[in-house]
């Protein structure tokens, strides 16, 4: 392995584990593909994520437990996708613009210490819904006793100032290293698999037994209930399986570059992208996974959509009636709402 002096981004209050940028064929190629590639996956992740806010939100009969978890794994992803997502373009299009062909510091900072804080937001968040589906399917009663919109959303808000806190001060302090960053997150995703293989095998026998039972009379209306919180179980199994899927990359990159063959300058700007290109494609997978399988919330948006082309002809109909004399919004807004009346 060719060793490079760890001298980029000497400047900043805290380490930064890179190397200076020696751009090649290869380096410039992946460089360039990842900037374009996140640059596009970036508003496709704010999009996705703000449909599941409106398609939960409108509708009141899907504000519950689930769902609200649920939103705030859409607000990780969004996070994401406002902060993370832009600055990985910014630190790799900083190497193509510098004449030095360095880059920039402060945007691989913003870009490392908010991937690792929403990334472990993510996971956190999988590992309450899968803990909270678990409660709804294997023990209903406690469930619905104690379990409430309110009391879900401080504990997950409790664990996420936890988190923040957390991970703020290991960053900033003196001794911060990859190997404590790769030990943080062994101990996310470690469980995170366990946790929803557990679960997702005791949900699979469930439903042989439920499967077996529909169209026993009494059963019937519980059946459809088990129906339903299989499925969202199932659900957060998908999740879980795109985070691992998704990070997958990160641990075999991390793991060859321990070997001590692999030139650093490749690791860091070439491999290292990459991989967090994988990485970063959590909020894009995870909105289409729980809008994919959720019927209603695609019912929520499709009703959306619906309404705004009904409410567009009504407002050309409108607008061909009254001429100039409604050429506002608002004044069409208020016509289409006469219509509605008479």
């Amino acid at each position: 392995m060719t060793n490079v002096s760890l001298t980029s981004c000497q400047d900043l209050p805290l380490p930064v584990n890179t190397v200076p940028y020696r751009p090649d064929v290869k380096t410039s190629i992946v460089t360039v593909f990842t900037c374009v590639f996140i640059g596009l996956a970036c508003p496709c992740a704010i999009v996705a994520n703000l449909m599941v806010f409106l398609g939960v939100l409108r509708k009141p009969d899907l504000r519950n437990v689930y769902n609200t978890s649920i939103l705030f794994l859409a607000t990780s992803d969004l996070l994401t996708g406002l902060i993370t997502l832009p600055s990985f373009v910014v630190y790799q299009g900083s190497k193509l613009t510098t004449p030095q062909h360095d880059f920039s510091c402060v945007a691989l900072v913003m870009y490392t210490f908010t991937n690792f804080i929403f990334t472990g937001l993510s996971a956190i968040t999988i590992i309450l819904i899968t803990m909270e589906r678990y409660l709804a399917i294997f023990h209903p009663f406690r469930y619905q006793a104690y379990m409430t919109k309110r009391r879900i959303a401080l504990t997950i808000s409790l664990i996420w100032v936890i988190w923040i806190s957390f991970i703020t001060l290991a960053r900033f302090s003196p001794g911060a290293s990859v190997g404590l960053y790769s030990i943080i997150a062994a101990v996310l995703l470690i469980p995170c698999i366990l946790l929803t293989l557990f679960v997702y095998c005791k949900v699979c026998f469930l439903t042989r037994r439920v499967r077996a039972s529909i169209g026993h009379g009494p059963t019937a209306p519980r059946n459809a209930e088990d129906i339903q919180e299989t499925k969202s179980s199932r659900t957060v199994a998908y999740l879980a399986g795109a985070v691992v899927l998704c990070f997958l990359p990160t641990l075999v990159i991390a793991a060859v570059y321990q070997t001590g063959k692999v030139d650093e300058n490749y690791f860091y700007h070439l491999l290292y992208p990459l991989s967090d290109l994988a990485a970063l494609m959590t909020p894009v997978f995870d909105p289409m996974i729980y809008v994919l399988r959720s019927s209603q919330i695609r019912s929520s948006l499709r009703e959306v959509s619906y309404g705004r082309v009904a409410f567009s002809r009504q407002s050309n109909r409108v607008r061909a009636q009254t001429g100039p004399t409604a050429s506002t919004g608002l004044e069409i807004e208020m016509a289409v709402r006469q219509t509605n009346t008479t």
